[in-house]
């Protein structure tokens, strides 16, 4: 089973929250990985992902992380995914939690910015204060442990970005906007 974060490695998208909060799920679960997928932006934080490794061997989880470097296509790793992480600290909108609800991936997330607006908790994924390890780690146990629960949050989540951000609509929207600024002759 696959737990997946994806995103940049840097502390504000808070992959270390992610390892702090999965790390004794981890210990106890033999099928269980935890799968970071980013890269840091060139001569940033690039002390941030030694950090990371050695957070994991500190915990010696080493062979239950599997980092990634950035993927142009993360479709095929959502696929796979069984859980979606979204750690950050700060966040607009969270572009990368659609494409999850897209393919009908469960979501934890925090609820900060932008995100509690596309994540109804409970309904349509679970959110959990940002930083928080261990209340991360106890929203993933749950889904972990409730099949019926992570079913239904993927289905209704894959509806949510369905019905908000499909491309379709999103035409839709824009040609709506266009007719109401544009002058009609």
């Amino acid at each position: 089973r696959f737990v997946t974060c994806i995103g940049r490695i840097d502390r504000n998208k808070g992959q270390l929250t992610a390892i702090e909060g999965m790390k004794n799920l981890l210990k106890e679960d033999k099928t269980l990985r935890l799968v970071l997928i980013g890269s840091s932006l060139p001569g940033l934080e690039s002390g941030y992902l030694s950090e990371l490794k050695n957070s994991v061997f500190k915990n010696g989880i080493e062979d239950k992380v599997i980092f990634i470097e950035s993927q142009k296509n993360i479709f095929p790793y959502l696929e796979l995914t069984d859980i979606f992480l979204h750690c950050s600290f700060e966040e607009a909108h969270g572009l990368v939690i659609l494409e999850a609800m897209s393919k009908g991936v469960p979501v934890v997330a925090t609820n900060v910015g932008g995100i509690p607006e596309i994540i109804e908790e409970g309904v349509s994924g679970l959110l959990y204060e940002a930083g928080n390890g261990s209340m991360l780690g106890d929203k993933v146990e749950v889904l972990l442990q409730d099949e019926v629960l992570r079913k239904r949050l993927g289905e209704a989540g894959q509806e949510f970005s369905a019905e908000n951000y499909s491309i379709e609509n999103t035409i839709v929207a824009v040609e709506e906007v266009y007719k109401k600024i544009l002058p009609t002759d």
